[in-house]
């Protein structure tokens, strides 16, 4: 699928204007979903100096899985650790085992997100796919929310780690009820 120069354009001044983590996450999937065709997919972010990447925003996910997902970059011995730390992108396909997700048994690429080529991930994008490469505008997508994450590390604007937890104590009590 091609994306128009104005689609790139509407994403990026987004991005440029908010500081939210949440709020660029959401926004970034919601414009896959419109200019990507994609229906499922979770992001998870480095939340300040903690260890973890924390889902901060998904689609065709609830809000309460979403927010409960975590990866541990530290102590984690998962596939997704893994990614993570080695900042390559794989394919969880048919017939392969796959780490448990809140996207479930559906084949799904494990994308890092990256301040730049030799930076640590910030973040994981975890979205469906049933093609063992991941789509042009999923790669062009990762470039540049890698990029924002890691202006807004530099600038410490991501939330407080107790705000974050309820955050997503709030989203789990929305969805149930």
């Amino acid at each position: 699928m091609r994306i128009t120069a104005d689609a790139k354009l509407g994403l990026t001044e987004f991005l440029l204007g908010t500081e939210d983590v949440a709020a660029c996450a959401q926004y970034g999937l919601d414009w896959l979903a419109t200019h990507a065709g994609v229906t499922r997919a979770l992001c998870a972010a480095s939340v300040g100096t903690d260890p973890h990447l924390w889902g901060v925003a998904g689609i065709g996910i609830s809000s309460a899985r979403t927010g409960a997902f975590q990866i541990d970059l530290v102590r984690g011995r998962n596939r997704l650790s893994r990614v993570a730390r080695d900042g390559r992108p794989v394919w969880f396909g048919p017939g392969r085992p796959r780490p448990d997700t809140p996207l479930g048994g559906l084949p799904f690429h494990a994308i890092p997100m990256r301040p730049g080529r030799r930076r640590p991930a910030l973040g994981l994008l975890l979205v469906e796919g049933n093609n063992e490469r991941p789509d042009g505008a999923l790669t062009w997508f990762v470039r540049v929310f890698g990029a924002k994450l890691g202006r807004l590390r530099s600038r410490h604007a991501f939330s407080d780690r107790g705000l974050d937890r309820e955050r997503r104590l709030l989203f789990s009590v929305v969805d149930v009820a």
